[in-house]
């Protein structure tokens, strides 16, 4: 007894010693982190020449809305909040016209060869002439517009805030159809501008879902989800699909709030 007690007494002095130190690296005495990848030289750069700037109004303030230039036919439209539209030459950024439409705009411009649309805070959807800023009519529908109007073989695509697309004719802006869907009880301030691929219109929406419908009437073609809202608050339960769509060689790629992206086959 009295020749083992000593080695028992060093065998609990090494794991003693053991012990402490997986304790001291689990309290986080010991750092165990693993080290960020290191930087690189960068070998080549690229020169960003400006060509032109020009001001065209008051931007957007804080309203937190994403007017987005658009470019046809080498010409740019413009808007700004206050409901001021231009047209430039894309190439030297000469100003071709100025329209003001006496709205607060908070979508758009959307543009091709035969219209310019904006989307208003109240509702109103504004056609004008690319040519002249000239305006073709007006369209009131159910609630503020916060991304840029879609315009397809006569047909106009508009998402609305509230959860719903509209479809106008447009020539006239008479309405065609409409798709609603209910909005989950918090939600981003944006909405996905929809696109419209061939005779389908691709929407994304708040509650993580991916729509695919007729463009001449509304009927519901696919649909599917690609984002779970999980969390215990209506925050962490967030799945918005804010982003637009891509549409490229028949497959939709998407993103959601929560970092989610998905490829989908636009047909299925």
């Amino acid at each position: 007894m009295s020749r083992t007690f000593p080695l028992l007494l060093l065998l609990l002095g090494l794991c003693g010693c053991g012990t402490g130190k997986y304790l001291s690296e689990m309290m986080g005495d010991v750092d165990n982190a693993i080290p960020p990848t290191p930087l690189t030289a960068i070998a080549e750069t690229s020169r960003v020449t400006r060509y032109w700037s020009t001001d065209v109004g008051s931007g957007t303030n804080e309203l937190y809305i994403k007017l987005i230039p658009a470019f046809v036919d080498e010409r740019a439209f413009v808007a700004d909040s206050d409901g001021v539209v231009v047209g430039l030459d894309a190439k030297s950024g000469k100003r071709l016209w100025k329209k003001d439409i006496d709205l607060p705009i908070t979508g758009g411009p959307g543009a091709d060869f035969s219209m310019v649309l904006l989307g208003t805070s109240e509702g109103d959807v504004v056609s004008l002439i690319p040519d002249n800023g000239e305006e073709l009519w007006r369209a009131k529908v159910s609630s503020e517009i916060l991304s840029s109007p879609r315009e397809n073989d006569n047909v106009v695509i508009i998402r609305t805030i509230d959860g719903k697309l509209f479809a106008l004719e447009a020539t006239t802006g008479e309405r065609l159809w409409v798709y609603d869907r209910t909005v989950p009880a918090l939600t981003l301030r944006g909405t996905s501008t929809p696109v419209i691929a061939g005779d389908i219109v691709i929407a994304g929406f708040d509650g993580g879902r991916v729509t695919a419908l007729d463009r001449d009437n509304g009927k519901l073609i696919w649909e599917t989800r690609v984002a779970i809202a999980r969390g215990r608050s209506e925050l962490e339960r967030m799945v918005d699909i804010d982003a637009q769509p891509l549409v490229y060689d028949d497959i939709i790629y998407i993103a959601t709030y929560q970092s989610n992206i998905a490829a989908l086959t636009l047909q299925t």
